[in-house]
């Protein structure tokens, strides 16, 4: 008998292993095995059985790794497809849903072990009496086709009460039916508090699956899936290859997330993956989001997706949200602040009415930008050419991209000079101005420099929800987990952040972060929201304040039609990376020629090739994208499968394909 193996390694290649005679009747697919692979013992898997093979001489297998196989024939079938979707090999996809796939070790089923349920909070949840038509009807579309035929919805809710009685409806529907069901998130601190809303449901069949479980944890879950123990699995992006039987749901929630996206080979988007394994499983799945990426809702007007919400919610009232020109507050007063006397007095209002306020910034550290008056030095990272930020609390200079650190000069190091220059805004400093403008208010920071120590993010949240906390500052993450209740203000400090930037989705993620915030503060009444921007008429801040979903999605697809951009087009880079930056000039050029070469036989697909200036530096390692645009992926595909066939690759370059890539330059 011969055994059909992947590896883990960028081949699109399965090889042919002799199974020796007391492995007959013990080896599976889907089992994880050793064997001699030129030269070198690695790991594979077992993809398929067959009786003979066209090659004479064989190498067999050496080792079966773990007593019980990994992947059924339907996972295998969705990894199989994930990998051709993204052009990586086949063994990559199953390395990386190993993650989530049983060790192969027996793990005993005890019910009093203390991980065998996370913690619950055992309040009930108003999910009776709803009488909303459209959604039952809704429901039920969903609910016929869990009997064994692939649709995908994209499902917009109204708020977060809305979403998650949702979930609850539908996923109870689902079990009723004996089938199981799977909820994707983005992150963990999503997946947690996901699973307190949601365990009730089933409180014995609802499993956790993220990084942050050990991996005798994940082992037991895992089993209890695999024996269809349990049927509601709640995790994060590999989770997506969780071993659950009868599959009757997928959902995805925010499924706009980059978080979905794996940022190493194999770069798969789980969201993509996700809809590849409700088509294997024939099972609906639902693409959740408040804000859906451009290109989701794009395939719901095509009717690609079925559409599942409203499309229009009433405008929030103008006295509510405020858009400060900061601009004219410039020309008035005569200099620049990033807190303008419109935020400061309704900062001010707020603390004497006893209200807390949020704001938000999004840049880290004290000091953004380390710079020589007198020769023009910059403080960079060696490793990544990126500009360091200057940290006061660890009196660091750190480099937000590889974690570099160094001492900060007291001196400049080209001219020995001491006109040494510390300027921009992070959170850290804005903590110091803010301590020193209101003496009296406890003001704390929430940013991936104080939330890095475990639990802490949860603790300094916790204390602001009890009020502990007067003025809280903080980036992105902040807008998750805070309880608004007793907010009197909320301040965006720039929305600019999102629009100085290479990345043509900046609009989106502007529209994105602000309808979210405005979204959860306008059931409350006394919130009032302050928006800082040098671009008070863009297109995005006036649509977010409207709540205006559909009218930004209208504008948006407009100037990405123009501008042969995402839907209309598909991005997909090739991405080389090497220790020698003249190396990888080279065969950049080498291969930017073989792949325009191979394009000019098809219409509507180009080549962008970032010129060598800008050669990106990261971890020691240069790298550089060709990026290939075109309207039809499969044209796309041709292009790079013959362009890497004739490129001759260099053992010290390595080449990464990106396939629906959220980088660019």
């Amino acid at each position: 008998m011969i055994a059909q193996v992947v590896v883990n390694r960028p081949l699109r290649k399965v090889f042919d292993y002799e199974i020796p005679a007391e492995f007959l009747k013990l080896l599976k697919k889907g089992h994880r095995v050793e064997v001699n692979f030129a030269g070198v013992r690695l790991g594979g898997y077992v993809v398929g059985l067959k009786k003979e093979s066209r090659i004479k001489s064989l190498r067999k297998i050496e080792k079966i790794i773990d007593e019980d196989h990994l992947f059924s024939s339907r996972l295998l079938t969705v990894t199989r497809e994930v990998a051709r979707y993204y052009l990586c090999g086949w063994g990559e996809v199953l390395e990386a849903a190993r993650g989530v796939s049983c060790s192969g070790k027996k793990v005993k089923l005890q019910p009093d072990e203390p991980f065998h349920r996370q913690t619950v909070f055992h309040k009930k949840l108003n999910t009776t009496g709803l009488k909303d038509v459209h959604r039952k009807k809704r429901e039920d579309t969903i609910g016929k086709t869990a009997s064994g035929e692939f649709k995908a919805f994209l499902y917009q809710p109204s708020d977060l009460k809305d979403k998650i009685d949702f979930y609850l409806r539908l996923i109870r529907g689902i079990l009723r039916l004996k089938r199981s069901v799977m909820l994707l998130v983005p992150e963990v601190m999503a997946a947690d508090s996901m699973f307190k809303r949601l365990e009730l449901i089933c409180p014995e069949e609802t499993v956790m699956l993220h990084s942050r479980l050990t991996q005798r944890e994940k082992d037991y879950n895992l089993r209890l899936l695999k024996e269809q123990k349990a049927r509601l699995v709640i995790g994060t992006r590999s989770a997506v290859f969780a071993p659950l039987s009868d599959l009757g749901l997928i959902i995805v929630d925010e499924e706009e997330s980059e978080l979905f996206k794996k940022p190493d080979a194999p770069k798969f988007n789980a969201q993509k993956a996700a809809l590849i394994r409700a088509e294997v499983e024939g099972c609906p799945v639902v693409l959740s989001s408040l804000t859906p990426s451009v290109e989701s809702y794009y395939y719901a007007l095509k009717r690609k997706y079925i559409f599942i919400g409203e499309k229009k919610k009433a405008p929030v009232s103008s006295k509510r949200a405020v858009i400060v020109d900061l601009r004219a507050e410039e020309d008035i007063y005569g200099r620049k602040s990033l807190l303008s006397f419109t935020l400061r007095e309704k900062i001010e209002k707020s603390l004497k009415n006893k209200k807390s306020v949020v704001l938000l910034y999004n840049r880290r550290g004290f000091s953004t930008f380390i710079r020589c008056d007198k020769c023009g030095y910059n403080a960079v990272c060696p490793k990544c050419r990126m500009n360091l930020v200057y940290h006061y609390d660890k009196k660091k200079l750190l480099c937000h991209h590889c974690n570099y650190n160094a001492e900060p000069p007291k001196l400049c190091p080209e001219c020995k000079s001491s006109y040494v220059k510390y300027s921009g805004f992070g959170t850290e400093k804005f903590e110091s101005v803010l301590s020193r403008l209101y003496p009296a208010s406890k003001v704390e920071r929430l940013d991936v420099d104080t939330a890095r120590p475990k639990g802490r993010r949860q603790k300094i949240l916790s204390r602001y929800n009890k009020g502990d906390i007067d003025i809280l500052i903080g980036t992105r993450i902040l807008s998750r987990g805070v309880d608004f209740k007793n907010t009197g203000l909320i301040g965006i400090i720039s929305a600019d952040t999102f629009t100085q930037t290479t990345d043509f989705r900046g609009q989106e993620k502007l529209f994105r972060f602000l309808y979210m915030i405005i979204n959860r503060a306008v059931s409350m009444k006394e919130i009032e929201i302050v928006i800082q921007t040098h671009l008070p008429t863009h297109f995005a801040i006036e649509a977010a304040v409207k709540m205006d979903r559909a009218g930004f999605y209208e504008r948006e697809l407009k100037e990405r039609e123009e501008l042969e951009l995402p839907p209309f087009y598909h991005f997909n880079c090739i991405n080389l990376r090497g220790k020698n930056e003249e190396k990888l000039i080279k065969k950049i050029k080498e291969l930017n020629k073989i792949i325009r070469q191979e394009a000019k036989n098809y219409k509507n697909l180009s080549i962008i090739e970032a010129e060598p200036v800008n050669i990106l530096k990261q971890r020691e390692s240069y790298r550089q994208n060709i990026i290939l645009k075109g309207k039809k992926l499969t044209d796309i595909y041709q292009v790079i499968n013959k362009g890497l066939k004739l490129f001759k690759k260099s053992s010290d370059i390595f080449v990464t394909v990106d396939i629906d890539s959220l980088e660019y330059f």
